[in-house]
């Protein structure tokens, strides 16, 4: 096995499917459509590793296999069975041969184990294994690289399944329509085979990645691409080898998630803010050079100059797409965190076969611009880096924790991940609970002192006494200071109901109290009479809540969107 540097945390997953018998004369030609293949895939994604996975079948596997070593793509050996048994499909000797040479130089061997613990050499079997390869390929991979002639076949594993797989989407039945937003994107080679020389379209034509640019999967892998360029930064160069050998993957890939969310939190925190702010003095110093101070030209230049300012606030905030990122690396870092949970407790399960599907459809509208046209949810490269990390997590043996018995393993889990969150969702609704009374009381403030000052006005106009209180400049004073109370407490009410403070409250405090009933439940199971299986249910359903809280969350932010606040 060789060894190779990420330089970022979320490689692009390439699976190879093929062809195995190739006709000799297109071997150069294959190899340069491959070469080219890589060469675009890095010229749109230019921030982002590519791994290649492979079966290492002859043919197209090994030709793929065999650039990708020599471009220094690293490569993923994916065995449909036990390497010994594999080893028995190659009869001639340099067919061996070439097989053992690959499989020394790529970066990891995996091996799917027999279906259902059997053990067999008959065609069924194998066919078996081979139909659980094509399965394996589709779910891990974001592009699948196809050396294909077009015609289908109908077998088991062969190259025109795995491909029917790949365009229909994850999941089983009916669920496969509701998924195809996870579907990773075909790019096909037409290759003609030694057996059968016709192909379905000029033979070596080949996919565009700019033609085919609306591709939902090619627009997730471009918020990838710039997750890997944000956190490259933070990512260890001196460690990026031990990175992809998978130690501690999940929690090095969840810091860097965790810091660059705060760090788009508090850029977004201070766009809402400043927008808000900039929006009620432009306001204000309208009003006033409209009803007080109507001659003072250069308060009318002061107005122009704070509006000019919001719109650069909001422009720049807009620019860096910080809401967006923000939530996006939030969402990622959440994801990471049950993810590493569930894998430290043992419990097999994949966080990206749950995160926001119950919430997809509603992030999906949110996101559309246009109501007729839902397009394919934008949460699917966070899907994707969440499978990445726990496949570069399950590829290696003998982490730390596995030395642990199971019962240490889940009081790890309860100490470093159950009892820490009830605390923070404490400490979170308290703090939405603060900024949500703070509001309120602000827009009950202005609100009562704009009634006070009408209360007055009115009284001046009734009372005869009063009469020159209610003439001339005082009156223009009241008219605006009214208005202006008005409009600030407005200002303040779509402040709270933007930053979505009384639901998040809400969410917050059911999330407490959900970590809070499983951290006593745990702590019983663990310190008492010891239920593996009980503990990991535990920990799964609060994991599952966790996610669905999350994608709440998002919704409740991504329908109050940053909007320019300005009047005048």
């Amino acid at each position: 096995m060789s060894s190779v540097a990420l330089r970022a945390p979320t490689p692009i997953v390439v699976g190879v499917t093929g062809h195995r018998d190739l006709r000799p004369q297109d071997v150069a030609e294959l190899e340069r459509c491959v070469d080219e293949f890589f060469a675009e895939l890095s010229a749109r994604y230019p921030d982002s590793d590519v791994i290649v996975l492979s079966g290492l079948a002859r043919g197209a596997d090994r030709l793929v296999a065999r650039r990708a070593l020599a471009l220094g793509r690293p490569l993923v050996a994916l065995l449909p069975m036990p390497r010994s048994d594999y080893e028995a499909d190659f009869v001639e000797p340099a067919d061996l041969a070439e097989f053992g040479d690959i499989a020394a130089q790529s970066t990891r061997l995996i091996e799917i184990p027999w279906a259902h613990g059997a053990h067999g050499t008959g065609d069924t079997a194998r066919a078996a294994q081979y139909a659980l390869l094509g399965d394996a390929l589709v779910e891990n991979a974001s592009i699948v690289l196809a050396l294909w002639n077009g015609h289908v076949t109908g077998l088991a594993g062969g190259t025109d399944a795995v491909l029917a797989m790949a365009q229909r989407g994850r999941g089983e039945g009916a669920l496969a329509a509701f998924d195809r937003h996870a579907a990773p994107f075909v790019y096909r080679i037409v290759t003609p085979r030694e057996s059968y020389a016709a192909t379905e379209g000029e033979p070596f034509s080949r996919t565009s990645l700019d033609d085919a640019g609306d591709d939902a999967c090619l627009r997730s892998l471009g918020n990838q691409d710039r997750w890997n360029r944000d956190a490259a930064p933070l990512w260890p160069a001196d460690s990026a080898g031990e990175a992809f050998a998978g130690r501690d993957v999940i929690a090095r890939t969840f810091a860097i998630a965790d810091t660059l969310a705060i760090r788009e939190q508090t850029a977004e925190q201070r766009a809402f803010r400043a927008v808000y702010l900039i929006g009620a003095a432009a306001a204000v110093i309208f009003g006033a050079y409209g009803n007080l101070f109507s001659r003072d030209d250069w308060l009318l230049g002061i107005d122009v100059a704070i509006t000019v300012a919001g719109f650069l606030v909001y422009a720049i905030a807009m620019s860096r797409n910080a809401p967006d990122r923000f939530q996006d690396y939030r969402a990622l870092a959440e994801g990471l965190r049950v993810q590493e949970a569930w894998s430290r407790a043992g419990v097999a399960a994949d966080v990206a076969d749950h995160y926001a599907h119950r919430q997809r459809s509603a992030l999906d509208w949110i996101e559309s611009e246009d109501p007729s046209d839902v397009p394919a949810s934008k949460l699917n490269w966070i899907r994707r880096t969440i499978r990445v990390a726990r496949q570069l997590y399950d590829f290696s043996p003998d982490e730390p924790h596995d030395r642990l018995t199971h019962r240490d393993r889940i009081r790890a889990v309860h100490a470093e991940w159950i009892v820490p969150q009830a605390q923070y969702f404490s400490r979170a609704a308290a703090r939405k609970a603060a900024a949500a009374k703070r509001c309120r009381t602000a827009w009950r403030m202005l609100a009562l002192g704009a009634l006070a000052c009408t209360v007055v006005l009115f009284v001046a106009e009734c009372i005869p006494a009063s009469r020159p209180l209610a003439d001339g400049a005082a009156k223009s004073e009241f008219f605006f200071t009214i208005g202006m109370l008005t409009l600030c407490s407005a200002i303040v009410q779509n402040y709270a109901d933007k930053r979505a403070f009384g639901t998040l409250h809400k969410q917050y405090v059911a999330m407490h109290r959900m970590f809070a009933t499983a951290a006593d439940v745990v702590a019983g199971l663990v310190d008492g009479e010891f239920d593996e299986r009980r503990a990991k249910a535990v920990i799964f359903e609060i994991g599952r809540e966790a996610l669905a809280e999350n994608a709440d969350w998002m919704i409740a932010l991504r329908d109050r969107p940053l909007e320019i606040v300005l009047s005048g």
